[in-house]
């Protein structure tokens, strides 16, 4: 099981309410989603989310690990922003050197 992705699995049907509205929101079908929490619930010995015909709600369970995964994941996020946004172009000062004539005789004032 790809922990990282039930942990995000987890959170969006949290967040959505439903496993099929999660699923789009992560280009997945409710299959896998419904696969990774039951991998991620059997890994953890509890249920996190109960499930009817009708509706699914959190458990006890589901909502402290809710609540300490979410930083978690929000960390994560954060670090990978920052790591891209080092790549996005050239960082540093930018030194030109000219002429005098060049860089003040020929401003518009």
């Amino acid at each position: 099981m790809d922990r990282l992705r039930a942990l995000e699995c987890f959170r969006k049907i949290a967040e959505r309410g439903t496993f099929a509205a999660a699923a789009r929101e992560l280009n997945m079908t409710p299959g896998s989603m419904t696969k990774h929490i039951n991998a991620l619930e059997d890994q953890l010995g509890v249920q996190l989310i109960a499930r009817t015909t009708r509706r699914m709600s959190l458990t006890e369970a589901g909502e402290t690990y809710l609540a300490r995964i979410t930083g978690i994941l929000d960390d994560m996020t954060d670090a990978d922003e920052t790591v891209r946004d080092l790549n996005d172009g050239p960082r540093g000062r930018v030194r030109i050197a000219a002429p005098c004539r060049l860089a003040f005789g020929n401003c518009p004032r």
